[in-house]
């Protein structure tokens, strides 16, 4: 398949949302939303936002998007299908920053995750119950943290990348959230939870664009697995995807 704007228009970065839906976004002005079904791309309709910072969709298919509404304002919004319903930061309880991932875990909560890029780490987590809300303090110390990612595993365990300021300084940590309670811990390994690896307990190539049938597309700029387990992935040549039976991958 070719990206939703088609390939002249690589600026799109992709998710894949807990119904298995890949969906791609634009985070740069006046972005774009659009999901793959039936072979086809879908795009959402806008809602007057000037740029998409995270997007994903749910088992029930509703559409969840981290928007910026202006200058120095951040909304989530949820697509049921029929109209957008819109929450700002005062909804999720945090003071600044804009959600930059979101997650559903296996009971059908909806987890946020809120940061600021180059900024103090300040943001937070909230969980979403159906109708509002509620922000959640992994470290259980009222301190400033941001979260980077969310991931689920296969288990219903969902993992949190989160920045944290320690001292003098900013310190990563990761969290494990099992249905009941939090466990955190200092993080040294390199950015990014592993998607793939919490799927099957592989890893993914980062140089999967080196497969002998895509030579020269060059560097992924975002990479994604579906529940089938392809692999899809974006780059300045376009949206490429790998069989199942043809990703390169490691114990």
């Amino acid at each position: 398949p070719t990206l939703p704007g088609g390939d002249e228009d690589p600026d799109w970065l992709l998710t894949v949302g807990a119904d298995g839906t890949p969906v791609a976004y634009q985070p740069g002005q006046a972005g774009r939303i659009a999901r793959f079904v039936d072979d086809a791309w879908q795009s959402y309709p806008t809602d007057g936002w000037s740029a998409v910072l995270a997007a994903t969709t749910t088992t029930a298919g509703d559409l969840w998007a981290s928007v910026q509404a202006g200058d120095d304002e951040f909304a989530v919004g949820h697509y049921d299908g029929d109209e957008w319903t819109w929450y700002d930061n005062a909804d999720l309880g945090v003071r600044e920053g804009w959600v930059n991932d979101f997650a559903e875990t296996l009971d059908g909560t909806i987890w946020a995750g809120v940061g600021n890029d180059g900024g103090p780490a300040q943001g937070g987590l909230s969980r979403f119950d159906g109708s509002e809300w509620h922000l959640v303090d992994p470290f259980s110390t009222d301190g400033r943290f941001a979260t980077v990612e969310l991931e689920v595993a296969p288990d219903g365990t969902l993992w949190a990348e989160m920045l944290r300021i320690d001292g003098d300084g900013r310190e990563r940590y990761l969290g494990r959230w099992d249905g009941a309670a939090w466990t955190v811990r200092p993080h040294h390994g390199t950015w990014g939870l592993p998607t793939s690896s919490l799927n099957d307990g592989q890893v993914v190539w980062p140089a999967a664009v080196d497969h002998p049938n895509s030579s020269g597309v060059g560097e992924p700029t975002d990479i994604e697995r579906t529940p089938d387990g392809s692999v899809w992935w974006t780059t300045e040549g376009g949206l490429f995807v790998v069989a199942p039976e043809a990703v390169m991958t490691t114990e």
